[in-house]
């Protein structure tokens, strides 16, 4: 990790780019797809305190640079023309401002990053000047109030949670199911409640209320005998979440109830993997790795080959991410305004599919999988 971040530094120092790779067609040709990577490596800060409080955004985004290099080299065995150049935002959204006045940025085909929603702000005018697709690629915006044609969220935005699983409950074949959401009281456990509240009219025939999750044993309350009863756990308190967990798993009181929640319960600490399985827990994500997958297992043995160490979410996600938009950017010729054209794509584990925000004119990854778990494995559901 050290020679790693000293790498870093120096190459901050010396020209203002972490990492440059420009991948030569074999017939010689001045055309190539620039593409610009901009993350906050926080390589400096990193370096001279490993703890700093930037550390973990630090190294999600080394890693996912570390996984979309691979991608790059599988560009170039195709001898495809890329030009790819990485900028260190730190964090500040001063130096994030004169990256965007370079003009190797200006002149990019495509951008990855930033990650958070401010940067992605202050994408807005910049994009529309230059015409650049950017593609935020680490972390679920919470909101879709950035209302930016060339914004593309490689993660759905939250508030998609709802409506994509009362759409799946729907293509199950229940009617008139009950629904009741246990929210916590984080910001983000309140908004996901409440976007379920908001789709009431969208679907007349279910019965949608909400609870708070501190008062689980109320829910005899909100339970209907005799129909199926789908209970949505927006909640990131761990021991309320498994308490709510063991009580719907009574059968001395309740029978036909069906749990739902984000991913969030996969970075718990101590996940009670027995009780969800005997709950029949489905976790809505938008990252599944199978590592029973054969273009997975090469990945991961060329990443420790390279890398000297294991593959992390963020690197495979920078592998899928740079192998679609990359591949796509290329195959389209650079006409990313036609990616919610294309049919629903795999690449190596994940799934992509390119759509309209509602409300927006922003495009997102609208795909999103339905995890389960069986013999105490994980497993990924077929969509309905």
């Amino acid at each position: 990790m050290k020679i790693k971040l000293i790498s870093i530094a120096l190459l901050l120092q010396i020209s203002g780019i972490y990492a440059q790779k420009k991948v030569q067609k074999t017939e010689p040709t001045s055309d190539f797809f620039q593409i610009s990577l901009i993350l906050p490596f926080c390589a400096k800060s990193v370096l001279d305190d490993p703890k700093h409080k930037y550390a973990a955004v630090s190294q999600a985004s080394r890693e996912y640079y570390e996984g979309l290099t691979l991608a790059i080299d599988d560009f170039s065995k195709l001898s495809n023309n890329v030009q790819l150049k990485v900028f260190d935002t730190n964090m500040d959204t001063v130096a994030f401002r004169k990256i965007l006045e370079r003009k190797e940025v200006q002149n990019s085909d495509l951008i990855i990053g930033p990650i958070m929603k401010e940067g992605n702000q202050m994408m807005k005018g910049f994009a529309s000047k230059y015409g650049i697709y950017h593609v935020s690629p680490l972390l679920t915006l919470t909101k879709s109030s950035i209302n930016d044609p060339y914004l593309i969220s490689a993660n759905p935005d939250l508030k998609y949670y709802a409506d994509y699983i009362l759409n799946q409950i729907k293509a199950s074949g229940e009617k008139t199911p009950n629904i009741i959401i246990m929210a916590g009281n984080e910001s983000n456990d309140q908004l996901l409640s409440n976007q379920f509240l908001a789709l009431k009219p969208k679907y007349k025939d279910f019965t949608i209320k909400t609870m708070e999750i501190s008062k689980y044993t109320d829910f005899h309350k909100y339970y209907k005998p005799g129909v199926s009863n789908q209970v949505i756990i927006a909640s990131e308190n761990e021991f309320m979440f498994n308490n709510a967990i063991k009580l719907l798993t009574d059968s001395n009181q309740y029978l036909n109830v069906k749990p739902w929640t984000t991913r969030k319960a996969l970075e718990f600490k101590n996940p009670k993997i027995q009780l969800w399985q005997s709950s029949g827990l489905t976790i809505v994500s938008p990252y599944y790795a199978d590592y029973q997958n054969p273009a997975l297992k090469v990945f991961i043995e060329r990443y420790r080959e390279k890398y000297y160490t294991e593959p992390s979410e963020f690197a495979i996600n920078g592998y899928e991410q740079a192998q679609y938009f990359i591949g796509n950017l290329m195959s389209l010729n650079g006409q990313l305004e036609k990616l919610p054209e294309l049919e629903t794509q795999k690449v190596m584990c994940n799934y992509f599919k390119i759509a309209k925000k509602e409300n927006s004119n922003s495009l997102q990854n609208n795909y999103l999988n339905k995890i389960y778990f069986e013999d105490l494995k994980m497993k990924r559901a077929e969509n309905w």
